[in-house]
């Protein structure tokens, strides 16, 4: 079966529609992987070429069609604790500082926010490293994780919870026998013990206000902003900002500085940011 492919004028369109509905920036570099991945799209519907698809979209008629196709151009290849300085900075810095200033409080509580959380990888690395962390003292604690995004059909995945082997390449085997149970076809499934501690959402974060409550001690926001221009960038690291308490962390990828934009974080470290604290005289 032959590809069909989108002259420049379709591609401008198809871009053009990602940007304003989901603040991703489709450089004309992307032009192959929209070609390839829309074809099933095109199939199922029988389209002949990419404007009888547009067109389809336009309309508006079928309120799936703008989610069909942000599951279809989103990337979703992670793998658990990717990066692994964040998770280190997680257990040795955030997490003790959760505790030292709820340790007079009568109902402990914590608050952690995975903006991006894909096919849920990296939301269930955090909550067994929080897990780990609090140990059996973690029934004491008001808390569980948060995790968002803009892909249902990621979503779909994170909620079953079932990963091939390659995926869990940087989990010990410790880990993988406490908080994961292995299948007969040879994949892994996270234990119920992690798996009720997360609660996805489907969040798209370019279009505000966000339904939640703020107040996090920790949003990891990672490998997102690389599809955004710097002006969506730049609001969306405000949200993120409002979003979080004095002395809230927030986590970006490694390839995602925000050297180039304005906002009111300081630098902890490599793609470690946080707000000033209430009595920081930043």
């Amino acid at each position: 079966m032959n590809m069909i492919t989108a002259s420049n004028t379709e591609f401008e369109t198809i871009s053009r529609i990602v940007y304003d509905k989901f603040g991703i920036h489709l450089t004309d570099k992307k032009r192959t992987l929209v070609n390839s991945r829309l074809q099933s799209i095109l199939r199922k519907y029988g389209f002949t070429s990419f404007s009888q698809y547009i067109s389809y979209i336009q309309k508006g008629e079928h309120k799936d069609a703008l989610v069909e196709l942000i599951n279809r151009i989103s990337t979703n290849h992670t793998f658990f604790f990717r990066e692994i300085q964040h998770f280190t900075f997680l257990k040795n810095y955030v997490l003790p500082d959760i505790e030292d200033r709820n340790k007079d409080a009568h109902r402990k509580k914590f608050k952690i926010w995975c903006a991006a959380a894909s096919s849920g990888e990296e939301p269930y690395s955090l909550m067994i490293e929080i897990l780990d962390y609090f140990g059996h003292k973690y029934s004491q604690w008001d808390g569980g994780l948060l995790a968002t995004d803009i892909s249902r059909d990621a979503l779909d995945k994170a909620h079953r919870a079932i990963y091939a082997a390659d995926r869990m390449k940087n989990i010990s085997p410790a880990r993988i026998q406490k908080y994961f149970k292995k299948r007969s076809d040879g994949t892994y499934e996270v234990k119920e013990q992690a798996k009720k501690e997360v609660l996805f959402k489907i969040l798209n974060l370019v279009t505000p206000p966000y339904p939640l409550k703020g107040d996090f001690d920790l949003i990891s926001c990672r490998n997102v902003m690389i599809y955004f221009d710097n002006p969506t960038k730049e609001a969306l690291v405000q949200r993120l900002y409002d979003q979080l308490r004095p002395g809230g962390f927030l986590f970006t990828g490694h390839s995602e500085s925000l050297n180039s934009l304005s906002h009111n974080f300081r630098l902890v470290q490599s793609a470690i940011y946080q707000k000033p604290p209430l009595s920081s005289n930043r």
